[in-house]
């Protein structure tokens, strides 16, 4: 029925009443019934025959839509009730009286539903129950009628309606099974007009007690207690119910604020699937208007927290005291999930805006602990009505001002910020905050306020501009100046914005409150992370964002970093470490070489404050000749402080660094860098030393000093590296001068790298007039490849005699070359190939190892600057030569990396430089390389199979689209994807284009493929010219015919990935395929072409191929190419065809990645005509289901055998049932084609795997062939046994089949089986089985049990079968009935055709049924099992079910089972090993001590102790005794803990103890009623009766098996029961556990506890017994010593140790004290 409203639901606006796919004939049908349609909306009624006859023109959808409609018509009751007497017809087949007995058991009428119309009768459900009173009559025409099927479906829908009374629903809920209960009270939930039915279903306990939360308040109210504990549910209706009675109890608590908090805990424990808002703050409100308290967790001290109780209980408790807080529901806070509801209970309107209720501070502070970021408006309200008084009170640590101050903070600087608009609006508020709040307006204008409060209100600031930039550095260099500000650049402006309010309102109105180091810590903290995006390429944002740093740098920074150290030494501003750390912490922030390198005006003006800071840092003569300096305080008074120079020292030295630092980062400032340098020179080489009594300068003294170390030099040399050209050519005759110096000394080679970094190790070698071969020697040394003497060398080295030497030297050249530039390295490789040609093969390698591990970087340069390429192919290829052409070639495989290489480097390299020229010669190189090898390994003709081996692919998995493209779908990814993020889209799309445009041209896939195929016909047509075998050359190497051309073909695909549209070639190869497979098809054509089309599909991540035009097309044309020849490749095609067709246009955008969003843009031009999206969910399911029938009409249309797939049979069972008639029995030769082959044999088409939903939803007419068809398929001797069963099946549970006709089946089964007219078949037998079993799937079930459960059926049936009828008969049939047809089998003819085991089924359905019917049965059972004759089982039977129903509380079955037991156990006759074990196993589970444990613990004694061993001799009546505890021990206990059924067990087994006979089941059972007397848990209550010292007393004279176990079990049971009874006492609050632990208590209790005297008594008796007895008395001693032994057994097993000591001590002391002298002088 859910599945029936769905359908209505989904379709109640469709026009098409389902008719979709366009099939022939669909047009007729339409108008056939929109023809009925408009009749009833005109107010006519049709003729049942021509509504039958629309319906059943329409498949299932289009039914379901028509009869919804029908519900809004004029004359709907008369079409409804018409209809729905058409669906019955009288029936006049019942017979027997059999079948009488049955009939009166259903509903005795004789109405009869037609199984041509079940169809009909399952869409009148649907409407049925909105008829009103028709509807209520017609439910009750069908309760009358034979039909089951749809009741529970009727009932379900009538729950509903308003005019079926509570009476009549009442009694169909009684006629119900429980799931159809439990299904008529959850929809009463819903159905507020049966509130009064439900509060009499739990009324008379036929439902849960917790379902009063769906009657009226008035009901919950009056059972408010019982219902809380349960859980409140539907707290939307009834939760202020809830809450006045949690004000009634808070009221009874008075003024004790514990108490009232654990009431409030109390009632959350109940109130957690409470979420409503408003219910979540009526709890809150009753918080704040009765204060309860609760103490700390952190409280641990006993003593405190019983003080804080008592003061509770006074009524005295505050929450002033340190160790109790307010309580509040925090759990449910987090349930707050709308900010703007929450908003609303917090704070009233006012004029000024909204203010903070009375009280609610504690929830505010709580909310900004767990709300979602997003939730800003709290933070807002918070910030805004923080008074002053509150703000005072920040810094108390435990206020609430500072509580919710410290959470506002972390929503200051969300990371995310999705919305700079809010968080500017929060930090307005901050601000405004902070300035409602300045120190000054306090009163307390010291200098310590003014620090935290300035600390405090920029505290957001640092994390606010950092994220700022973090989100606008992405979009920096990415637009010109023509490109107008947007949404992500806006990031920029927000920085600047920040920064405009942090200078403007929280430092400038204030400076004079504020040092300057504390507003400069703030400002380049905020600044440094800001700087280095102005190193970026100029836009618009920058440009502005730029004005503003470069404002606050020149105008607030700079000056006050001067005045920092301003040295005024009357002053104490004097250079101190800490202004001097201070002062160069902030230059390493502000000045990073990276940020003064692009930023010409912050160089500058730092190089400004370098050179002041020098000239101030230096003290004058007079400073430096004392030691101490004036200072002069305040007061005006002048002390002396001593004075330390080593911070203007250091100051100095770090000024100085810093020129030199802007020298290096000024190289295109060569006016700045010459300022820089002539600053330095002037600080440093032009300042004068005295040196051996005369003064020089620091440059004259570098001229005169050999010391390679010494500082001065050391910091020149360091300096001059840095110099621009320029500057060093004025510097040459400083370094010259200074280099022939250490020549002269013999000490140049000291400073000759520097030297030769400067690049004037020539130079100097020509001042000094040195020898040649020393000259050579130096030259050597610092020259590269370059010079000619170098080279020179070099190459004569390679000319030696010893062959070793010479590689090493051609690798020394090759390196020493390669170190220098390409050009010398490609002179050098041209060498080493013309001189290495006679070299061994031993010794080759080397360079050959050489080349591998240097060509990238060969081809990489060579590319890059376009030189050389000639030379150094050219030398590859001699090399290779050279060494193929000799016989101790070794070249072969090293040179196939190295064209490998070559390859990957030529085709890698930086794919924004286009480079074509270039890296085609490399590429031509590389192949001729290739060539070269394969002709010598394999020959030529290896050479026609060659494909490119290159990785997958190089080239990004997408090319995004221009930024205009991006612009132009904005609205359709505003509108259609809800979580679209287009700005992250848009960034990403602005990336890729400033990537792609960072060049004039770039590499393109069809670049790199154009490269490889044209390299390859270079090299085949240049080396195959001459070859008399030309036919390789007339034809294209990616002629995808071959399976060489293929493989390359696949191998480019792989190469470009899905960038391969963009290559013509390949796509023009592709296009050819599919043209040639139309026009000219070939099988190898058509298999060569899915290959391909497989491959291109491969490349997508998910499934967007189709949505390329050019994939959809080919898969089309690959479909009908298929199924046109033959259906070759069908199942390859398939699959691809059935995806495209149901996915094509359906898009669901928002779930696919960034990179597949931006490739379906780039590439499928009608994405803004076709795409839907998941914001279309209805029109997509309606589309969806329309392209899955039409994508069969397709299929159907290509071939007719494609109604023998799977899916497609699905497709018309589930949307197109109307058209199975002309398919269902229809012979399947006519259907044969090229999805399905078979031969000419009679079979007709059957197996749509129709269920009975299925066949129930379909037209009559479909239904019945349907059923026939199935029925002659089972019939079918030919077919396997699971076919045929599972035919039958579909004939049995058809809809269509009446019961005559399943009875029918059913006798000609049995016939067919015992083989009446001929061969038995004997596979019908299970077939027979699964029929039986599946009847309740059937309608008119009555009939068809009627005839399994008479006489005749019953006795051939098998009992199984018979029983399992039963066992599903409960699941089907309300228990009532069940009931009725139990009587009907045991009594009259069935009854003898019972067998034992369905007597036994039949009895046990009676004991679980639970009503009075069946226990009268029950107990008719057993009054007449002596007249009956019934068999031992069936009473041993009874007997247990009895057992298994013994209640204390009176009920019909209860009542029953003690009549049964009790009856058992007064007849000794009837007292057999059976019933009386039976009868033992009711278990007391509150007894201290059960049977069960003694006897499971029983040794006959043997050998010691051990168990008894086959070849013991041990009496016949001991052997007995062992079998029956034994038998005891194996059954399962049935526990209980009613004190009034042990009284009831008692008295049973002092009645079975009475008439039993056997001795040893008597002392079981004696046993057994030990455990349900009162000494088991009371040993006060029968310490006058000593039953158990008594049993211990007696001395049977033998201790065998009997006589030992009730020592042993009697014994163990006293001690037990007195040992558990001590420890409760002991246990209680008379004693501490101080008292406990040292034994205090139990000394206490043995001399005066009952308990204790009691046991101690029994025990002296029994020492004083058996010491007064003699030894000659063997058995006496021995059952003495026996009954000690049970007495402290207890003790090994016992946890309370001590307690057994003190009671045995007791007991001796007891023995010595009042004994004999006899016993005295024993002891």
């Amino acid at each position: 029925l859910q599945f029936l409203y769905f359908i209505v639901k989904r379709n109640c606006n469709m026009t098409d009443y389902g008719i979709r796919g366009d099939f022939s004939g669909d047009a007729e049908k339409a108008k056939l019934i929109h023809d009925v349609a408009a009749a009833l909306e005109a107010g006519k009624q049709p003729s049942n025959d021509e509504i039958i006859a629309a319906l059943e023109a329409v498949p299932f959808s289009g039914r379901a839509t028509f009869i919804n409609n029908l519900v809004k018509t004029p004359v709907r009751d008369a079409v409804v009730a018409s209809l729905f007497e058409c669906c019955f017809e009288v029936d006049d087949s019942v017979e027997g009286e059999a079948d009488d007995d049955f009939m009166l058991v259903s509903c005795g009428g004789t109405k009869r539903l037609n199984t041509k119309r079940v169809y009909i009768l399952k869409l009148l459900c649907m409407v049925i129950p909105r008829c009103g009173k028709l509807g209520v009559s017609l439910f009750n025409e069908y309760r009358l009628s034979t039909s089951t099927t749809f009741r529970s479906s009727l009932l379900a829908g009538m729950v509903k309606c308003k005019e079926y009374p509570d009476e009549e629903l009442f009694e169909s809920f009684n006629s119900t099974i429980d799931t159809g209960k439990a299904t008529i009270i959850e929809i009463c939930k819903d159905t507020p007009h049966r509130k009064d039915f439900i509060q009499m279903l739990v009324k008379k306990g036929l439902a849960p007690f917790a379902t009063l939360y769906w009657c009226s308040s008035e009901v919950v109210s009056q059972n408010v207690e019982k219902l809380l504990h349960l859980g409140i549910t539907n707290a939307k209706e009834h939760f202020h119910v809830f809450m006045a009675y949690l004000e009634k109890e808070f009221v009874n608590c008075g003024d004790n604020a514990l108490a009232k908090s654990d009431v409030m805990k109390k009632f959350e424990r109940h109130a957690m699937h409470v979420k409503e808002t408003d219910h979540i703050m009526q709890m809150f409100d009753m918080c704040i208007k009765h204060c309860p308290l609760e103490i700390i967790a952190t409280e641990h001290r006993e003593d405190v927290k019983q003080h804080l109780l008592a003061v509770a209980k006074d009524g005295k408790l505050t929450d002033k005291y340190d160790s109790v807080q307010r309580y509040y529901p925090r759990d449910f806070i987090r349930r707050l999930v709308r900010p703007a509801e929450v908003l609303t209970q917090l704070s009233t309107v006012t004029p000024a805006g909204l203010v903070f209720k009375e009280g609610y501070w504690w929830l505010c502070i709580e909310l900004l602990k767990v709300l979602p970021r997003s939730r800003y408006q709290l933070v807002t309200l918070c910030m805004d009505n923080l008074t002053s008084e509150d703000f005072k009170n920040v810094q108390k640590e435990k206020s609430a001002a500072r509580k919710v101050y410290d959470l506002m903070l972390p929503y200051l600087t969300w990371g995310t910020m999705h919305s700079t608009r809010k968080s500017r609006d929060l930090l307005d508020s901050w601000i405004g905050l902070h300035l409602r709040n300045t120190p000054e307006k306090q009163g307390k204008a010291n200098e310590h306020l003014w620090v935290d409060w300035f600390r405090c209100i920029t505290q957001p600031f640092k994390q606010l501009m950092s994220n700022a930039l973090r989100l606008g550095t992405a979009a920096c260099g990415v637009w010109d100046k023509t490109v107008p500000l947007t949404g992500i650049t806006s990031y920029l402006g927000y920085y600047r914005a920040l920064l405009e309010r942090l200078t403007t309102k929280c430092i400038a109105p204030h400076e004079k409150h504020l040092s300057d180091k504390l507003c400069i810590d703030t400002l380049t903290e905020v600044l440094a992370s800001g700087l280095s995006i102005l190193t970026t390429d100029d836009s618009v944002a920058v440009d502005k964002l730029r004005e503003v740093v470069d404002d606050v740098l020149l105008n607030s920074v700079f000056p006050k970093m001067r005045r920092t150290l301003n040295f005024n030494y009357a002053s104490k501003n004097y250079i101190t470490r800490e202004t001097a750390s201070d002062f160069w912490r902030w230059c390493g922030q502000l000045f990073t070489p990276n940020m003064i390198r692009r930023n010409s005006k912050l160089r500058a003006a730092a190089l400004d404050l370098m050179e002041r800071t020098y000239k101030e840092s230096v003290l004058s003569e007079d400073y430096i000749a004392r030691s101490f300096i004036e200072s002069v305080s305040e007061e005006g008074r002048v002390s002396f402080v001593r004075l330390n120079d080593s911070e203007h020292k250091n100051t100095g030295s770090k000024a100085k660094e810093f020129m030199l630092t802007v020298v290096d980062t000024s190289r295109n400032d060569d006016a700045l860098a010459e300022k820089a340098w002539n600053m330095w020179t002037s600080f440093v080489l032009d300042t004068k030393v005295r040196h051996g009594g005369q003064w020089f300068t620091e440059r004259q003294r570098l001229s005169m000093t050999i010391d390679a170390h010494a500082p001065i030099l050391r910091s020149y040399l360091n300096a001059c590296r840095m110099l621009p050209k320029v500057l060093l050519a004025k510097e040459k005759e400083t370094l010259l001068s200074m280099g022939k110096h250490f020549m002269s000394h013999g000490v140049f080679q000291t400073i000759s790298r520097d030297i030769n970094s400067l690049g004037l190790t020539l130079a100097v070698l020509d001042v000094c007039n040195l020898k040649e071969e020393v000259k050579l020697k130096w030259i050597l040394d610092s020259q590269d490849v370059s010079n000619a003497a170098v080279r020179k060398h070099l190459q004569e080295a390679t000319t030696g005699s010893d062959m070793h030497v010479r590689m090493q030297a051609h690798v020394q050249l090759l390196t020493r070359s390669k170190q220098t530039n390409l050009k010398e390295t490609a002179i050098s490789l041209k060498y080493v190939s013309e001189k290495i040609r006679n070299e061994a093969g031993l010794t080759r390698p080397q360079v050959y190892d050489w080349v591998t591990n240097n060509i990238e970087s060969m081809v990489t340069t060579s590319i890059h600057n376009e030189e050389c390429i000639d030379v150094l192919t050219h030398a590859l290829d001699k090399m290779l030569r050279d060494d193929i052409s000799k016989r101790d070639t070794v070249a072969k495989g090293t040179f196939q990396r190295i064209a490998k290489q070559i390859m990957d480097s030529a085709l890698s390299y930086n794919q924004m430089k286009r480079k074509l020229a270039q890296r085609r010669a490399w590429i031509v190189a590389a192949m001729n390389l290739l060539w070269l090898v394969t002709k010598t390994i394999r020959g030529e003709e290896e050479w026609k199979t060659y494909t490119w081996d290159i990785p997958r692919t190089y080239f990004r998995t997408h090319w995004l689209p221009k930024a205009d493209l991006v612009n132009v779908l904005k609205p359709f990814l505003s509108e259609e994807c809800r979580v679209c993020d287009y700005d992250t889209l848009r960034v990403s799309v602005y990336r890729e284009n400033l990537y792609q445009n960072s060049a004039d041209e770039y590499l393109t896939p069809a670049d790199a493929v154009d490269l490889l195929v044209s390299a390859l016909e270079e090299v085949r047509s240049e080396h195959y010219k001459l070859n008399k075998d030309n036919t390789w050359l007339q034809g294209s190497c990616l002629d995808t015919s071959t399976t060489e051309g293929f493989n390359r073909f696949t191998t480019l695909l792989k190469y470009t990935g899905p960038r391969w549209v963009e290559v013509p070639v390949l796509v023009t190869k592709f296009t050819e395929s599919i043209t040639l497979i139309e026009k000219s098809y070939t099988h190898s054509r058509l298999e060569t072409t899915i290959r391909m089309f497989k491959q291109i599909r491969d490349l997508y991540s998910s499934s967007l191929w189709y949505e390329l035009p050019l994939m959809d097309e080919a898969c089309s044309a690959l479909m009908r190419a298929s199924c046109s020849n033959g259906g070759l490749n069908l199942g390859q095609i398939k699959p691809f065809w059935m995806e495209a067709e149901a996915g094509r246009g359906i898009l669901n955008f928002e779930k696919l990645t960034d990179v597949q969003k931006t490739f379906v843009i780039a590439n499928c031009p009608n994405i803004r005509k076709k795409a839907k999206t998941e914001k279309d969910r209805d029109m997509l399911k309606d589309e969806a289901d329309t392209r899955t029938v039409t994508t069969v009409r397709k299929l159907l249309g290509f071939d007719k055998s494609f109604i023998f797939d799977f899916d497609v049979r699905s497709v018309l069972v589930n949307k197109r049932d109307d058209l199975l008639g002309s398919y269902i029995g229809v012979p399947e030769k006519e259907f044969y084609g090229i999805n399905h082959r078979g031969d000419a044999n009679s079979k007709v088409l059957y197996n749509f795997s129709m269920t009975p939903v299925d066949l129930s939803s379909t037209t009559g007419t479909i239904a019945c062939e349907y059923s026939e068809v199935s029925l002659k398929q089972g019939m079918m001797r030919s077919s396997n046994t699971s076919a045929r069963s599972d035919a039958i099946m579909n004939y049995v549970k058809s809809p269509t089949t009446s019961h005559t006709e399943v009875i029918d089946l059913l006798k000609d089964l049995s016939a067919r089986a015992r083989g009446d007219n001929g061969e038995a078949d004997l596979s019908l037998t299970h077939i027979i089985e699964s029929v039986v079993l599946s009847i309740f799937g059937t309608d008119a079930v009555w009939f068809i049990l009627a005839y399994l459960l008479s006489p005749s059926v019953i006795a051939s049936s098998p009992h199984r079968t018979t029983a399992s009828i039963l066992t599903n008969l409960t699941t089907w049939a309300p228990t009532r009935k069940v009931v009725d047809i139990c009587g009907l089998l045991l009594n009259g003819a069935r009854r003898g055709s019972l067998s034992m085991f369905l007597h036994k089924q039949i009895l046990r359905m009676l004991s679980e049924a639970g009503t009075a019917e069946a226990s009268k049965l029950f107990l008719n059972e057993w009054q007449m099992r002596k007249e009956r004759s019934d068999k031992p089982d069936i009473v041993k039977e009874i007997v247990k079910l009895s057992v298994s129903k013994l209640e204390y509380k009176s009920s019909s079955l209860s009542d029953v089972a003690w009549v049964v037991v009790r009856d058992i156990a007064k007849d000794p006759l009837s007292l057999n090993e059976d019933t009386v074990l039976l009868l033992l196993l009711p278990v007391w589970n509150k007894s201290f001590y059960c049977t069960d444990i003694c006897l499971s613990g029983f040794f006959l004694p043997g050998n010691g102790e051990g168990v008894v061993k086959p070849t013991d001799t041990v009496p016949d009546r001991h052997r007995r005794f062992l079998e029956l505890c034994k038998l005891y021990n194996a059954e399962t206990g049935q526990g209980f803990v009613e004190p009034e059924m042990r009284d009831l067990m008692c008295d049973l087994m002092m009645t079975l103890e009475q008439n039993i006979t056997d001795p040893s089941f008597r002392l079981l059972v004696t046993a057994k009623k030990y455990t349900f007397s009162k000494v088991s848990v009371d040993l006060l209550g029968e310490l006058k009766s000593h039953l158990m010292e008594d049993s211990l007393r007696k001395n049977s004279g033998s201790m065998q098996s009997p006589e030992r176990f009730v020592v042993k079990t009697f014994g163990k049971m006293y001690a037990t029961i007195t040992v558990e009874t001590l420890e409760q006492v002991i246990k209680g609050s008379k004693y501490t556990d101080i008292q406990r632990s040292q034994g205090v208590a139990i000394e206490e209790e043995c001399k005066v506890n009952p308990y204790a005297l009691h046991a101690m008594a029994f025990l002296s008796e029994v020492y004083t017994q058996l010491l007064d007895t003699p030894l000659r008395q063997q058995a006496t001693v021995a059952h003495l010593t026996q009954v000690l032994a049970s007495l402290r057994s207890v003790l090994a097993v016992h946890s309370n140790k001590k307690l057994y000591d003190e009671l045995v001590k007791s007991c001796e002391v007891y023995i010595l004290t009042s004994s004999t002298t006899h016993l005295r002088s024993v002891m």
